[in-house]
């Protein structure tokens, strides 16, 4: 009798056991490491993964083979239905059921990872062959069994639950892995697993979008098994290589990449895969700033990566193709058993053998009288700067650099008859207007036979900073200016676009730069963000393109609040951080026991990035009120508008912590920028229109190669620029934060 008992001891513990590993495999709880919930990302919004972590698309199949005593005629616990339904049987104490269960879960890869594991409609079937043993005498196979069970030590109990993660995560069940995974304890985890095991966590932060955190987790890998196999030496690489990209440090992923083609032999090499990686490489490197590839080649790294570097240097400041494609051959004579030289990277192979096409005569059509003369001028001078930096450069007599045609945009009248004189006059290109309404008339000609670098956006697409916002003028120029950039013609709709020579469109937008803070802040693990914009037009359109691509991207916006800057910022802060209604509390309580209470207000928990869009006299006041009101450990981004510029003072020490974005002309001059600032050093609030000014002249000669290679990248004073399917020119901008009342630019 008292063997019975044992035995059914035994086999309570063994259903416990069991039961514990469903609970835990059909849970569904947060898998971020913030102390707020995120939303699950949908499997179809994971970037792709590196090749060595797709997940397979063959199904999950579990097999549970349960033994304990029952009455023949029970029924089942729970259904195909329960199952689907992510249902939990709580099994009563005293109750002993599903007598030799045989369950087969089979768990199809989903094609879209639903908000909770209730809705996912997941295939189960379930089979069961009840065998009704003998209470008195059960058989002794079903005795050994459990007593096997009790022989699995913890640390392959471990083991277990982490290969079963990673069946999860292999068949598409990101969440449900994530699960799995945190409830190892690494501690008990065989030391030989724990790489496997940081690993895998690093694939599935990977796989939700968050690369921040993901690069956490490979860090440890990294201190942790410093010294892994072969294979799991390339998977790291790979990995690192992803997440380093959706987190735009792109020097770094350029260097994993690297990596993966050390010991490379180019007597045998399988020229498909070396081409790929090449082709990353190049990618990548095309989108690291200079500044950083100098820094990096200037620390002595190994030969290979060192002559990547200088062959992503010997295309700068190169002013057209011609150039561009005898740097590109010497540089392969010097490295000629490099595997860039081995296979060149498809853009680079190309634009050797594209004939290019030159630009002998240009025209800068820009205002220099009316309303808008002085940001006109401000263009030139930046494209003439650039210019005679060119021309220092070429060797005489100077062939490279077209002839220059000035003329005025504020006089011309009859824009058709403009183009027909231009192309008498044999002009190859012609850059401008500036203003909205001109060009919207240009984009309607009927005939329109010269390529035009258009330095604003159409009117359809309504979504560009305005040229005053961008010079940082007062407000009183700045609404004399509104009007003439932004004014449509009447009555005429804009035409669809013709088989016309391009008309490229190229200006700094808010829009764009909104969106650019967005994708950030999601890789970097941030999920709930906050928005404390000015009561104006350019922050409400940043406001709406950050929510667009935050909420596409998987964030939520938890709040929303516009100032009109009329001193009422500590009273938007706490009605939006909810501190007013901690207050409130407060006063209803103390009224309520009639003594006084002590008392901190709390603010909302709900939040992990505070976007500010303000002008630098508001931005200075709206961070030490966040901070008051005890928000001071939360993220903060902005846009440019919060930086006025270079300065000595101390003017902008309230703004430390604040991260944001600008263009490389106000963060990262160079010799160019420094030249400007030395012949105009009381023009600054034109700055970024010299830099619009000095990108048109780099960006000119290489038009055509944009066109045709849609990798291409060029490093100016804007940004990083590139050219999208609607012939838009769009600028990458550079990262900073203020520290000590200086901005400090970020590592891409």
């Amino acid at each position: 009798m008292i063997a019975k008992c044992l035995q059914t001891s035994t086999a309570i513990r063994y259903v416990a056991v069991l039961t514990c590993l469903l609970i835990i495999a059909g849970c569904q709880t947060n898998t971020q490491p913030q102390a707020t919930p995120k939303k699950p990302v949908t499997a179809a919004s994971v970037p792709e993964p590196a090749t060595a972590i797709e997940p397979s698309k063959t199904p999950l199949v579990i097999h549970l083979d349960i033994t304990t005593p029952q009455p023949a005629n029970s029924k089942p616990r729970y259904s195909a239905i329960d199952l689907a339904e992510d249902k939990v049987a709580i099994i009563p104490k005293d109750t002993i059921v599903l007598p030799q269960v045989a369950m087969t879960s089979t768990l199809p890869a989903p094609q879209q990872q639903p908000d909770s594991m209730a809705t996912d409609h997941t295939e189960v079937a379930t089979s069961i062959a009840p065998v009704a043993p003998s209470i008195d005498t059960p058989p002794e196979s079903d005795i050994a069994k459990p007593s096997t069970l009790n022989q699995i030590n913890p640390a392959e109990q471990q083991q277990q639950l982490l290969d079963l993660a990673d069946s999860m995560l292999a068949a598409g069940h990101i969440d449900l892995s994530l699960n799995l995974l945190q409830q190892i304890n690494i501690d008990l985890l065989p030391q030989a697993s724990w790489g496997h095991y940081l690993e895998s966590m690093a694939t599935g932060y990977l796989l939700t979008g968050d690369s921040y955190t993901a690069l956490q987790w490979l860090d440890q890998a990294q201190t942790l098994d410093p010294a892994p196999d072969q294979a799991s030496h390339k998977k790291r690489l790979a990995l690192l290589q992803k997440a380093y990209t959706n987190n735009e440090q792109f020097l770094q992923a350029a260097l994993s990449a690297m990596a993966l083609t050390d010991g490379h032999d180019p007597e045998n090499n399988n020229s498909v895969p070396l081409l790929t990686n090449n082709n990353m490489i190049w990618n990548l490197l095309m989108q690291v700033p200079k500044q950083q590839l100098r820094r990096h080649l200037q620390s002595s790294p190994p030969a290979t990566t060192k002559a990547w570097l200088e062959l992503a240097l010997s295309t700068h400041g190169l002013i057209n193709i011609d150039l561009q494609q005898q740097a590109i051959m010497v540089w392969q004579v010097n490295n000629p058993l490099h595997p860039a030289a081995v296979q060149l990277p498809t853009a680079l192979s190309e634009l050797v053998d594209l004939q290019p096409r030159q630009t002998q005569k240009l025209a800068l059509l820009l205002p220099t009288s009316g309303p808008l003369s002085k940001i006109g001028q401000a263009v030139i001078d930046g494209f003439m700067a650039n210019y005679y930096a060119a021309m220092s450069q070429c060797k005489k007599p100077c062939t490279s650099l077209p002839q220059l045609v000035f003329i005025n945009s504020h006089t011309i009248q009859d824009w058709q008859q403009f183009y027909t004189d231009m192309e008498n006059q044999q002009i190859d290109l012609i850059i401008g207007p500036l203003d909205k309404s001109r060009v919207d008339r240009i984009h309607n000609l009927k005939q329109r036979n010269i390529p035009t670098l258009a330095l604003n956006f159409l009117s359809s697409d309504n979504d560009n900073l305005t040229l005053a916002d961008k010079a940082g003028l007062d407000s009183q120029l700045s609404q004399a200016l509104l009007t003439h950039l932004e004014q449509r013609i009447p009555d005429q709709p804009i035409a669809r676009k013709t088989e016309q020579p391009t008309l490229f469109q190229f200006s700094p937008s808010v829009e764009d730069e909104a969106r650019q803070l967005a994708t950030r802040g999601y890789h970097q693990g941030l999920r709930q963000a906050l928005i404390i914009q000015a009561n104006s037009r350019w922050a409400q359109r940043a406001s709406d393109a950050f929510q667009q691509q935050w909420q596409a991207l998987g964030g939520q916006v938890t709040g929303q609040i516009s100032y009109s800057g009329d001193g009422d910022h500590a009273d938007s802060i706490s009605k939006v951080l909810l501190t007013d209604n901690s207050k409130e509390r407060r006063r209803a309580l103390q009224k309520t026991i009639a003594e006084n209470v002590r008392f901190e207000p709390r603010r909302r928990q709900d939040v992990d990035l505070v976007l500010i869009l303000a002008l630098p006299e508001d931005a200075r006041q709206l961070m030490p009120t966040l901070a008051f009101h005890h928000a001071a450990d939360i993220t903060v981004y902005s846009t440019h508008h919060a930086y006025q510029g270079p300065t000595e003072s101390t003017r902008d020490r309230d703004l430390n912590r604040m991260y944001f974005s600008d263009i490389p002309w106000m963060l990262e001059p160079d010799v160019i920028a420094d030249q400007v600032a030395g012949l105009w050093p009381n023009r600054q609030r034109y700055s970024r229109l010299f830099a619009l000014g000095a990108d048109a002249f780099l960006l000119y000669p290489r038009l055509q190669q944009m066109q045709i290679f849609n990798t291409t990248r060029v490093q100016g004073m804007t940004g990083l620029l590139s050219l999208d399917d609607q012939d838009r020119i769009t600028a990458n901008l550079t990262w900073a934060r203020f520290q000590r009342g200086q901005p400090k630019v970020q590592s891409q």
